[in-house]
């Protein structure tokens, strides 16, 4: 049997870019060594165990090239949500200062209902302003930034959700209905606050032309868990709809009834799993019922 040494390649050269062996982590470098035999040519085994290896650092450059490509891609992603953030706060910042004035009599008198009204436009952008802040943190400081699980009061989260959806509601003639009591749960506030208002908007938006939306929440402790539930009587879902729907950008084959971008489902998903969460759509006889189940408190 040939006595064997061990020679490292050449630096490796990939597309538009080139690495030495410096750059490499130690087990990468190791896929490069080629064997060579110290008297004579390579036997079978030697090139076969080469030729591997050769085949072993192809593959180990190519998913470091892919790392390379992902990294620039997400820096690129989170300098966008900056920037996108930075020019969101000025509107916001000037609808919440106009309201104000607005609703102190800065440009004439204004009734109760008016100031009723106004009070709820800034508890809007202020909870938009959360929204955007939130989102640009988790982006930019990665799951280390994630708020501590907290007891949350669900009645009063439904009950701040159908408020904000209040002018929604009146334009569409439709009606929220909160059934008995809603138990504490684990999570965070404001996440759940997306949650509940994208779920109440989606029953309020998908309703058939026949009647008016109505929307029923309803929630109970099972063990450990509160599961809340969302059933509303519009289009619904379709047996192969409850469970893509859910994927960004997909949408429903009863929804064209109605404007969208297919992300809503998506959000509720993402959120509800960050909060140590399921959601599910079961079937349901008439209209749609999305069930979440959250950590009870």
């Amino acid at each position: 049997m040939h006595a064997m040494t061990w020679r490292l390649a050449a630096p490796v050269r990939v597309p538009g870019r080139r690495f030495c062996r410096t750059m490499v982590p130690r087990w990468l470098a190791a896929a490069s060594l080629s064997l060579v035999a110290s008297a004579g040519p390579l036997d079978g085994v030697a090139e076969a165990v080469s030729l591997a290896g050769a085949a072993g650092l192809a593959a180990c450059m190519a998913a470091y090239s892919a790392s390379v490509a992902a990294r620039r891609g997400y820096r690129a992603r989170t300098r966008e949500l900056r920037s996108v953030a930075h020019d969101l706060r000025a509107p916001l910042c000037t609808v919440t200062s106009y309201v104000d004035l607005v609703a102190q009599g800065a440009f004439g008198p204004v009734s109760d209902e008016a100031c009723a009204a106004l009070r709820r436009v800034a508890e809007v952008a202020t909870r938009a302003q959360s929204v955007v802040d939130s989102t640009l943190r988790a982006e930019v400081e990665g799951a280390a930034s994630a708020p501590t699980p907290a007891t949350v009061d669900l009645a009063r989260v439904v009950s701040e959700a159908v408020a904000a959806l209040d002018a929604t509601i009146r334009e569409r003639s439709g009606e929220v209905v909160v059934e008995g009591s809603l138990p504490a749960v684990r999570g965070e506030a404001t996440a759940l606050f997306r949650v509940m208002e994208n779920l109440v908007q989606n029953g309020l938006k998908y309703a058939t032309p026949a009647e008016p939306p109505r929307v029923v929440v309803r929630a109970h402790a099972a063990a450990d868990r509160v599961v809340i539930e969302v059933q509303d009587n519009g289009t619904g879902f379709s047996t192969r709809d409850r469970e893509r729907v859910f994927e960004p950008g997909v949408r429903g084959d009863a929804s064209a009834m109605a404007s969208g971008d297919g992300l809503g489902l998506d959000t509720v998903r993402r959120l509800v799993m960050g909060m140590a969460g399921e959601v599910s759509i079961p079937e349901c006889v008439r209209g749609a019922i999305v069930r979440v189940t959250l950590p009870a408190a």
